[in-house]
């Protein structure tokens, strides 16, 4: 009777302890993956970092372009290079390791300091648009120019805007805020290139390898969703096209 209650309260013991190293084996934090299309994607970023440094047109670089104060919304072109600093350091960030919510929260924080120099350039240049009834001016490849540096001002944040939210629903709110800081960096560094065009310098030809690189990464991060929208919308076409013109049928 002792034996069997002995035998009884280790296999008990046995029991739970295993139960035990389970439940801490699923307490584990799980492998960190390191994905080869992120590590590329950084490396591909990595000449953005001296572009504020080199000369972009009329032998002026962006830095120094960010200390002509009193020029307008050029400074604000100049400072929104350095916003390759914060992106490729978060991009090294998500590479090494999932960041934890305080980094994400402070890395939040900065999307907003990052995207301020855009959001009032744009407002600079919205407002002497509307000052200047005779915008556009001048042959045809100026006026291409102007609603090209319009139309990637204000369209590139849009995407990366509906981009991030994207990635948010799906739970990806690191690389979302990532999008956030990338899509007004890229639409400066798109609006300089039709900007400048006339006088491209070192710093002009680097930029459209990065613009490049910045719109395709956009393009492969939303694919999934927009082949998504396509899909649904062909369908709703489809049933549609069948509602109004229903297929004959045979008497």
């Amino acid at each position: 009777m002792c034996r069997g209650i002995t035998l009884l309260a280790i296999a008990s013991v046995s029991g739970y302890a295993l139960g035990m190293t389970i439940v801490l084996d699923y307490a584990q934090a799980p492998p960190t993956t390191r994905r080869p299309l992120e590590l590329i994607f950084l490396l591909l970023w990595l000449p953005a970092l001296a572009i504020p440094f080199l000369d972009f047109t009329h032998g002026v670089t962006p830095l120094a372009a960010a200390g002509e104060i009193a020029n307008g919304a050029i400074p604000l072109l100049g400072i929104s290079f350095f916003i390759a600093f914060p992106i490729i350091i978060w991009k090294f960030r998500r590479w090494l390791a999932p960041p934890a919510r305080w980094e994400r929260r402070i890395t939040l924080a900065l999307v907003f300091v990052c995207a301020a120099p855009h959001v009032m350039e744009m407002a600079l240049i919205a407002r002497d648009i509307i000052h200047d009834p005779h915008w556009p001016t001048g042959g045809w490849v100026r006026v291409l120019m102007e609603w090209s540096i319009l139309i990637c001002g204000f369209g590139i944040p849009l995407l990366g805007l509906l981009l991030a939210l994207s990635l948010h629903r799906r739970g990806e709110s690191a690389r979302a805020l990532e999008i956030l800081m990338m899509s007004p960096f890229v639409a400066n560094a798109a609006m300089c290139l039709f900007a400048f065009y006339d006088d491209p310098e070192t710093g002009y030809w680097l930029t459209i390898w990065i613009v490049m690189v910045g719109l395709g990464e956009m393009a492969i991060l939303g694919w999934p969703r927009l082949h998504s929208l396509v899909t649904r919308a062909a369908f709703l076409l489809h049933r549609s096209a069948h509602a109004t013109f229903p297929p004959d049928r045979a008497a």
